[in-house]
């Protein structure tokens, strides 16, 4: 019985084995998402040949198929659109590797992304993602230009993109970059901002009692932050508009770092030499910039993470204003070329270190360095080059567990230096009268020096689970004016209940006066800083279905001791302004085929001169700004999206007559400062965008087409050279632009 038995073991394993064998063939794959080339994990796949062969593929989309008989066969993704992979088995024919492609989104859902907000608090705060802003229509895909469709921004023109917020000026706002100041923030023109788009991860607006880490400005705050490189693989995106054409490479160096470079060009100068060329003026340059962008992320433990990065820009333009122009006749001394160039350089170092858990210690530093050139016809020159160090410490932790506390401390150094011979007449809002060949011819060379040191504290305290108070401060000292000052901030969040928050924020903020107020020879080195107070309550919805989120705000900003001219001192701390107003905005996010928002800000922003008494409406004053964005999906691959906006028109100064100087020039008599308005403005824009998948990369096309109906908005009025006529200038008449992306 044991031999019998004993042979049927032995025949049974050498039928096994004879099975095993035969059954040698294995073909390994990978399924991949087309275009991103990201491996996708669950997703079936089949050999149609025989429905016993299957698999389902792994965390990295691998996937392996046991064939038994050789042959020809194929293999593909059960119900996706991919196409089949043919291929030989047999003991001749190596085993190949596959790999499918399907199309983006059939066997997943979009990743869902939950990331903490940087600042827990959400007093006055609005947050929108640098992808929603750039496919804003009329936003030439730029998220900084796009923001002017956001409630309660004012841009002048729209050869403009500065906004003035909540009645304050556009200087009086600040900008960061991942918490790192920039030199300035748009090509000349205003056309396009200096970073590139495809880097803006997130935007957030505080336009007013914004928290104490964020002082020494009387506007709004800014607040972009940046993506970080990806890890995963390299790539390349390359873009090429009408206006311009930029590059961007980036992808991991080793598993704990990653790194990007990106890079623009524009090259409207080389297509349009002769555009913009009139009986009045001849452009010899037309603009023409440059930017770059770089950053390199070291994950260096659990703990520890260090980023180095750069960005810079560079501008040139010329102009020539004609001799027998009515320019030169109003104003001789502007008879001439003009040439203008800008440029500045950012190295950055970043250092976060997670202390314990809840205990975070951010440090930033930054060398900054600009070159300002401006040649000036008759009037002569200026060149200005500022330097500036700049260091920034946040430490942020969980004291107790009612207690949110944020310390931080900043030290910036500047040295500007000036060289200059030049006539200037710098405007006034409250003098709109300026002639540059009656002025006094100033000479100068000089360095100035300064040094601001700040401390500020804030505590988030959770008086229960529905209401938390705030509280904090920001003391500074600045060498320049010899100036040091405590400015308090108050806030609370009520939650009314689980979709309905209710917000108040209170603070007091100074701002240092423009450069040239504070400078000895064009203004006065006694001038003090700018004042404002700021009060705002609001109201927001957060619906936990459909996207939808909505906000209400009421606001009041109260500024003191604002810059005006003296004809002593050059400048003065002697004006006053308020501004007043609501907001509303109602927002959907994209859940399914649409996104967009509405927005709505009714305001009244004035000013006052104590020395003459003059009280004007502020010069960016808008009652009425309304915008309706929207964008709809189609299909996967193709959207189209529009933005309509309307605003009340700005004020201006209108000429009621005229004199005869003692040169023999006919000059302009003035009315009342921002007595009358401009016509009021409306425009609407559409965007078209397609998305062509391919196995390793993604093609993008898109078209958007500004002032569709071809509106005359008025931005201004200009005179003949006796001012006994006048002529409306037009902003941007209907305007394609196009361009194509392609993602590696």
């Amino acid at each position: 019985m044991r031999k019998h038995l004993a042979f049927v073991f032995i025949f049974w394993a050498g039928l096994s084995l004879g099975e095993a064998g035969e059954a040698s063939f294995v073909l390994s794959g990978r399924v991949k998402e087309k275009s991103t080339r990201r491996p996708l994990a669950g997703v079936p796949v089949c050999v149609p040949e025989d429905g016993r062969l299957s698999a389902v593929t792994g965390d990295n989309g691998n996937f392996q198929i046991l064939f038994s008989t050789p042959g020809s066969y194929t293999v593909s993704v059960k119900g996706g659109k991919a196409e089949p992979a043919s291929f030989m088995i047999g003991p001749q024919n190596p085993m190949p590797r596959v790999t499918l492609y399907v199309e983006p989104g059939l066997f997943y859902l979009p990743d869902i992304v939950v990331t903490a907000e940087r600042d827990k608090n959400k007093v006055s705060k609005r947050i929108i993602s640098g992808e929603e802003l750039r496919q804003v229509p009329g936003g030439l895909g730029d998220p900084l230009k796009a923001m002017q469709s956001l409630p309660g921004v004012a841009v002048g023109s729209d050869a403009q993109s500065s906004p003035a917020i909540r009645g304050s000026r556009p200087g009086d706002n600040l900008f960061y970059f991942d918490d790192l100041p920039a030199g300035y923030l748009y090509h000349m023109g205003d056309l396009l901002s200096v970073m590139n788009a495809d880097l803006v991860k997130s935007f957030t607006v505080y336009p007013s009692a914004y928290g104490p880490q964020f002082g020494n400005v009387i506007g709004a705050v800014i607040d972009v932050k940046l993506r970080e490189p990806r890890q995963d693989r390299f790539g390349m995106k390359l873009n090429v508009s009408a206006f311009e054409t930029d590059v961007l490479v980036e992808g991991p160096l080793t598993r704990q770092q990653s790194f990007y470079l990106a890079g623009r060009r524009s090259y409207l100068d080389l297509l349009l030499s002769s555009f913009g060329d009139s009986d009045e003026v001849e452009v010899i340059q037309f603009p023409e910039f440059y930017d770059y962008q770089g950053k390199y992320i070291w994950q260096l433990n659990d703990r520890h993470t260090v980023a180095c990065q750069m960005f810079g820009a560079w501008d040139k333009m010329a102009l020539e204003i004609k001799e027998n122009s009515d320019i030169a006749a109003q104003d001789p001394d502007l008879a001439g070329k003009f040439s203008h160039q800008d440029s500045y350089d950012t190295q950055a170092f970043q250092w976060t270190w997670d202390i314990f858990p809840g205990a975070v210690n951010r440090m930033s530093m930054s060398y900054l360095s600009r070159a300002l050139k401006v040649q000036a016809a008759r009037l002569g020159f200026v060149r200005i080059e500022p330097k500036s160090f700049f260091v920034r410490n946040d430490f942020s932790c969980q004291a107790g567990e009612a207690h949110d506390l944020l310390v931080g401390v900043k030290y910036a150094y500047s040295d500007t230096g000036l060289n200059y011979d030049i006539k200037i007449d710098f405007p006034s809002q409250f003098d709109p009268d300026t002639d540059f060949t009656s002025a006094e011819r100033i000479k100068g060379f000089e360095n100035i020096y300064s040094n601001d040191y700040q401390v500020y504290v804030r505590d988030r305290w959770a008086l229960g689970p529905a209401v938390t108070w705030m509280a904090g401060g920001r003391y500074t000292y600045e060498d320049y004016l010899n100036e040091h000052w405590w400015d308090p901030w108050l806030g609370s969040e009520v939650r009314l209940s689980h979709q309905i928050l209710l917000t108040f924020g209170w603070g007091l903020y100074h701002q240092f006066p423009e450069g040239h107020e504070a400078v000895k020879e064009f203004g006065n080195p006694g001038i003090g800083s700018l004042k404002a107070e700021h009060v705002v309550t609001g109201l927001r919805y957060s619906s936990t279905e459909g996207g939808w989120t909505g906000q209400v705000e009421v606001y009041q900003k109260n500024f003191k001791d604002l810059t005006v001219e003296d004809p002593v001192n050059n400048y003065v701390n002697a004006g006053t302004g308020r501004a007043v107003g609501w907001e509303m905005l109602v927002k959907k996010d994209r859940v399914a085929h649409w996104s967009g928002w509405l927005s709505v800000s009714r305001s009244t922003s004035k000013r006052e001169n104590h020395l003459t008494g003059q009280k004007i409406v502020f010069e960016n004053d808008q009652p009425w700004i309304v915008n309706m964005v929207g964008t709809y999906w189609i299909s996967q691959k193709f959207s189209i999206g529009v933005n309509a906006r309307f605003h009340t028109g700005e004020p201006y100064t209108p000429v009621i007559g005229t004199y005869t100087d003692a040169l023999g020039r006919v000059r302009p008599l003035y009315g009342e400062v921002g007595s009358e308005r401009l016509p009021d403005y409306h425009r609407l824009d559409v965007r078209f965008n397609k998305d062509v998948f391919y196995n390793t990369f993604k093609l993008s096309f898109y078209i958007d087409l500004i002032n569709v109906y071809a509106r005359k908005n008025v931005s201004g009025y200009s005179y003949n050279a006796d001012y006994t006529d006048k002529e409306a200038v037009s902003q941007l008449p209907f305007l394609p632009s196009f361009g194509i992306k392609a993602e590696f």
